[in-house]
């Protein structure tokens, strides 16, 4: 998809293709992750959608079969009903050139730095947004408020997601994403002082705790939209379309690297 709208977008609205990338995965974060938990969880289920106690709306099993089927459907759709272009002959590549491409690509010392500030920028802020949610429902915050808040973030994302887009034309597409990430090095601070003065013991959090949560969160997402949103804006703006999702690859490759290292620390502790 990466590489498609490099080729399918006019060189003025590349700035677009992250948008849309940000919109599609939010999109698909919020469904399996916030909307599952919620209607799976039987106490958010009674609370608010009136079900009697201890039924949940969803399973596991439904859910996934209900998107197997889904996933299926569109990809034969696409098999079948979508056309496209034939690339001109002198943008046809084959395995072995595009592969030497990419060797290339990696020997320029630009793209090298680029690799180490995408592999380590992230560890300033990785434990913030791996742990920060399992400490607050040790304080107290029940998994339903939890999924509540992420709710109330989602149409905000798609919100910044635009804005994020239109900071990031011009010659310089990176300038929000350095900016954004002076905010984000603040935000760890922000959750140790929440998870700091929230009462100890707590079984229920109240109202106002909830809502500096929800400021938080928002705040953290807001700078975080902005960073994929100027990134792939950058990317778009420097690839060429017979080789672009490669670039695309490169930028996202390296942030689930370092999100699968945070990970496994999380799982070995």
């Amino acid at each position: 998809m990466d590489g498609w709208a490099l080729s399918i977008l006019k060189p003025h609205n590349l700035h677009f293709a992250s948008t849309c990338q940000t919109i599609g995965l939010n999109t698909g974060y919020f469904v399996s992750f916030t909307v599952f938990l919620a209607f799976t969880s039987p106490e958010f289920c009674s609370k608010f959608l009136g079900r009697t106690e201890n039924s949940a709306l969803l399973s596991l099993s439904g859910y996934l079969y209900f998107w197997s089927i889904v996933i299926i459907s569109v990809t034969i759709w696409l098999t079948l009903f979508t056309r496209e272009a034939n690339a001109p002959e002198k943008e046809q590549r084959t395995i072995g050139d595009t592969y030497t491409t990419i060797w290339h690509i990696l020997q320029l010392p630009q793209v090298r730095a680029l690799l180490g500030v995408l592999l380590t920028c992230k560890l300033a802020f990785a434990a913030h947004e791996a742990a920060t949610g399992l400490k607050l429902m040790q304080a107290g915050m029940k998994k339903e408020d939890l999924a509540l808040a992420v709710l109330i973030d989602f149409p905000l994302e798609i919100i910044f997601g635009y804005f994020g887009a239109k900071w990031s034309r011009g010659n310089r597409p990176l300038r929000p994403w350095l900016y954004c990430y002076y905010g984000r090095l603040l935000a760890p601070l922000t959750a140790v002082l929440i998870l700091y003065y929230i009462p100890a013991g707590s079984t229920h959090l109240g109202f106002t705790w909830f809502l500096a949560i929800v400021a938080a969160m928002i705040s953290n997402s807001f700078m975080s939209t902005v960073q994929f949103v100027s990134q792939g804006a950058f990317f778009a703006s420097i690839s060429d379309p017979t080789i672009g999702g490669t670039y695309m690859t490169v930028r996202q490759k390296g942030n689930y690297l370092l999100d699968l290292i945070t990970l496994s620390l999380n799982l070995s502790r």
